[in-house]
């Protein structure tokens, strides 16, 4: 039998040592998702990829050689599940994608687009409104938010104001950020 065929299968004996092809891609991950975790594009995206029980046949796992949990709004390799690809030329095909070897550039996605991505993210986690979020940041007036935060978040150098930066074209000092009043009503 044919070793791809046995991925993903316990093995019964006999097996020898091989090599095989395993098709991945670059995608945003929708939510906190371990290593190995099987996945499904969220509805509508071949991006985007997220455990929760969406409708939708899955699609492949989550780069099972990291160490740790990919967070929101990262990107990741997804290995696509095995036979699922309908041709190999180390440039593969897959039902779920466009046909073309090379992503055009109306189809890649702006660093500044990432980074509203991320805070949409960043402020749904938090149960927060995106315009108010970034409001409170511009503003240093903060948010309130009703959930337990973990500050660190929101402190000098996190991801957080690396992406407000980004998404507002400014850079907020030091003391901007620290005097900031982002905290939750506990």
């Amino acid at each position: 039998m044919d070793t791809l065929n046995l991925l993903g299968k316990k093995l019964s004996g006999g097996e020898g040592r091989d090599a095989v092809h395993v098709a991945v891609c670059p995608v945003f991950s929708d939510g906190f998702l371990r290593a190995g975790e099987r996945v499904k594009f969220v509805p509508g995206s071949t991006e985007r990829v997220t455990s929760w029980d969406y409708a939708g046949e899955v699609i492949g796992v989550i780069d099972p050689f990291l160490e740790g949990y990919v967070s929101q709004g990262e990107r990741c390799w997804l290995f696509l599940l095995p036979n699922s690809i309908t041709g190999l030329r180390h440039v593969w095909t897959h039902p779920a994608f466009p046909d073309q070897a090379q992503p055009t550039a109306d189809k890649l996605i702006t660093e500044k687009q990432f980074a509203e991505h991320w805070l949409r993210g960043f402020a749904g986690r938090y149960g927060a409104d995106y315009d108010t979020l970034i409001a409170g940041a511009v503003s240093g007036e903060g948010v309130c938010f009703s959930d337990d935060l973990e500050y660190g978040d929101f402190r000098y150098g996190s991801e957080f104001w690396r992406y407000i930066n980004i998404v507002t074209g400014r850079t907020f000092s030091e003391e901007h950020i620290e005097s900031a009043r982002f905290r939750c009503a506990c």
